[in-house]
């Protein structure tokens, strides 16, 4: 399966990696969204994984991440 991030997904993983680099180092910014990115590959190739959501809208499913890497 093959994702696309929208305009505002893309810009919001900015503002996380601005965030990262401020807080910590832009090595750590790097990898942050380095594992965010394969979350999302793993997240397609594994869509078993997650959690239809129809009290929300219909089509919707979710997945969950335990805490920040």
């Amino acid at each position: 399966m093959i994702y696309r991030l929208s305009v505002r997904a893309e810009a919001d993983l900015a503002e996380i990696w601005v965030y990262s680099a401020e807080q910590w180092n832009l090595e750590q910014a790097d990898r942050y969204i380095d594992v965010l990115l394969s979350r999302f590959d793993w997240l397609c190739n594994n869509p078993q994984l997650w959690k239809p959501r129809p009290d929300i809208t219909e089509g919707l499913s979710t997945a969950t991440r335990s805490r920040a890497t």
